[in-house]
C-alpha cells in the first residue's frame, strides 16, 4: 500500500506538488488522510466483492463518485485513480 504520499518522475512536477501546493505536508497529514480514504474505500470494496472480479463493481462506484455534485468528498481524487486502475 502506498504511504499516501503524491508523487511525479518528473522533476518540476515534483516540485509543484512539494513546494508550492504543499499536498505531501506531513504537519497538516494530507498523505495519512488520502491513505485512510484509499484504505476504506479498498477495504470496502473487499466487503462487497470478496474474491469475485471487483470491475464491475469498481465501474460503478467510479460512475457514482462522477456523478455526485459539488462540492465533491475530500481526497476523491484518489479514489477516483484507484478505481479507475481497477475497471
Amino acid at each position: 500500500m502506498s504511504s499516501g504520499r503524491i508523487q511525479s518522475s518528473d522533476p518540476e512536477i515534483n516540485e509543484d506538488i512539494n513546494e508550492r501546493l504543499n499536498l505531501n505536508s506531513e504537519s497538516i497529514s494530507l498523505p495519512e488522510n488520502r491513505k485512510q480514504v484509499l484504505q476504506a474505500l479498498i477495504d470496502n470494496v473487499r466487503k462487497k466483492c470478496g474474491t469475485r472480479d471487483i470491475s464491475l463493481y469498481c465501474r460503478r462506484k467510479l460512475e457514482q463518485i462522477r456523478d455526485a455534485g459539488d462540492p465533491k468528498m475530500p481526497y476523491v481524487g484518489i479514489m477516483i485513480w484507484w478505481l479507475e486502475k481497477h475497471t
